[in-house]
């Protein structure tokens, strides 16, 4: 059995749902397989900063949406601050 290391990147995974993007055809663009991709949105494993960056472009992201699709909870943090 899994056990999950890190949140599920579930705004991501929504992203990716919205723009009709598969895993499978999303890890070949970065390239990384089905299954290592599968377990990075699931919280099983950790993006690397690399992968990071290509996602950003591949999903077009703005710099300010990183954090937003990326590092859920730093978003959490930030809004509580500014309160």
């Amino acid at each position: 059995m899994k056990i999950k290391k890190y949140s599920e990147l579930t705004r991501l995974k929504k992203l990716l749902h919205k723009k009709n993007l598969s895993y499978r055809a999303l890890a070949r663009q970065i390239p990384m397989s089905t299954d290592a991709l599968n377990n990075k949105l699931n919280g099983y494993s950790v993006f690397k900063s690399n992968e990071v960056e290509q996602l950003v472009q591949i999903l077009k992201l703005r710099p300010e949406e990183i954090n937003f699709y990326f590092f859920p909870s730093c978003c959490v943090t930030q809004q509580n601050e500014q309160k």
